[in-house]
């Protein structure tokens, strides 16, 4: 067997492992070692000859030394070739039928590769040979295959960069607005005290924020594996999860308010039936309630999240006040046009406060309030649409559907003035 060495500098090396080429050893090291050692006992055996012939025998003995080294190094190096050239062929016969190519992941093409190998696909349509010509049909499917997945790669990294860009604003509104509190904060001393009497961090406020923001825990984690648990009734925490405790009992309080307000009537007014105004004084008492507690949490106005910031909060004050006055009030007889018959109209803008209190409705409103224009004109096709099929009815059945309800007239008779 022929012992081999690496030569990388004639050759590339494929993937074998270190322990089958580690028992490959250089010969020629050997060959070379073996004819010095044989130098020397030489050179002793012509010492007894003249000093001549000792010369001519080392001159002989050198040349021969020279060319066995070379034909051995030649003949190695041929040997060496030939043998790794068979080890390669083995080498990637055996990877091909494993299959290690096929299961290398294929590398993702990016645009400008994609729009570069389409660029020279139509310069090739165009001044290609007769064999590119012939494989046209093919050519085209690809590149229109390719531009479709460039559009859709375009489209997707369009859609993706908006969202971005709509959080970083969203990011730095919210930096900006965390800055101005603070400044405020520090440069105004009645910034954030609800009423400018309560503190900051005082003890009753934090209890009170305890209470307006306590809810539901509807997302329950392992406490070892830290993996959120799929329960049975999981929608059912999500529902009471979407509020806080304290909104869900005003939205119950104002449902069975709502519910007493359906039984009254012309004749069985609320001042004269005391069952209905228990619904009245439980409503205006639990109002009373979490407007306080929400003032002492989140301040009436001057603070970042006060109650009067938008809409809502100026909607619930005004029921709440409507409602109060109309109780300390209960007028026994309520004329037409009077200031009673007012507040008892006002009185029907409790249901409102249901959108007020649960935001998912309000999102619907909003969205609903944003289409008005698709609305009103989906609107006017349906009555253009009735307004065809009417006329075009009356022309068909006019008269003909008609009927007397006396059964002893049995003719049509016309009578005209």
């Amino acid at each position: 067997m022929v012992k081999i060495s690496k030569l990388p500098s004639d050759f590339t090396v494929p993937r074998i492992r270190e322990s089958f080429m580690k028992q490959f050893i250089d010969r020629q090291q050997q060959d070379t070692s073996c004819l010095f050692r044989r130098l020397p006992s030489a050179s002793s055996s012509s010492c007894d000859h003249s000093k001549r012939s000792a010369i001519e025998d080392n001159k002989y003995i050198d040349q021969k030394l020279r060319r066995s080294i070379f034909s051995i190094r030649a003949r190695n190096l041929l040997e060496k070739e030939t043998t790794i050239n068979k080890i390669l062929r083995a080498c990637t016969r055996q990877r091909m039928l494993s299959g290690s190519f096929e299961g290398q992941p294929a590398k993702e093409r990016s645009i400008l590769s994609v729009q570069h190998h389409i660029r020279q696909e139509r310069r090739s349509l165009r001044h290609g040979s007769t064999s590119q010509r012939i494989s046209r049909g093919k050519s085209l499917e690809t590149l229109t295959q390719d531009h479709s997945s460039t559009v859709r790669y375009r489209n997707a990294q369009r859609e993706d960069s908006e969202i971005k860009m709509i959080q970083e604003k969203k990011e730095q509104a919210e930096m900006k607005r965390k800055v101005q509190e603070e400044e405020l904060r520090e440069n105004h001393p009645y910034f954030d005290k609800p009423l400018f009497i309560v503190g900051r961090e005082h003890r009753f406020r934090n209890f009170c924020r305890m209470i307006v923001r306590a809810r539901f825990n509807a997302s329950k984690t392992d406490p070892i594996t830290g993996a959120v648990k799929n329960t049975k009734y999981h929608q059912l925490y999500d529902l009471l999860g979407l509020v806080t405790y304290l909104d869900w009992v005003m939205i119950v309080v104002t449902i069975c308010s709502c519910i007493s307000m359906m039984f009254e009537s012309p004749f069985t007014r609320v001042m004269h039936v005391p069952t209905l105004q228990i619904g009245e004084y439980v409503f205006v008492i639990f109002m009373s309630i979490e407007l306080n507690l929400k003032i002492m949490a989140d301040g009436l106005f001057f603070t970042p999240t006060a109650i009067i910031r938008d809409f809502g909060g100026v909607m619930d004050i005004f029921i709440y006040l409507v409602s109060l006055i109309f109780l300390c009030w209960l007028p026994t007889d309520i004329p037409p046009e009077s200031g009673a018959q007012l507040l008892m109209m006002l009185r029907c803008l409790r249901p409102l406060r249901i959108f007020k209190l649960v935001p998912q409705m309000r999102k619907v409103v909003r969205e609903v309030l944003k289409g008005f224009k698709e609305i009103f004109l989906v609107s006017i096709l349906l009555l253009t649409l009735m307004l065809v099929f009417a006329s075009f009815g009356v022309q068909l059945f006019a008269g003909k559907l008609a009927k007397c309800n006396d059964p002893r007239i049995l003719k049509r008779v016309l009578k005209g003035t």
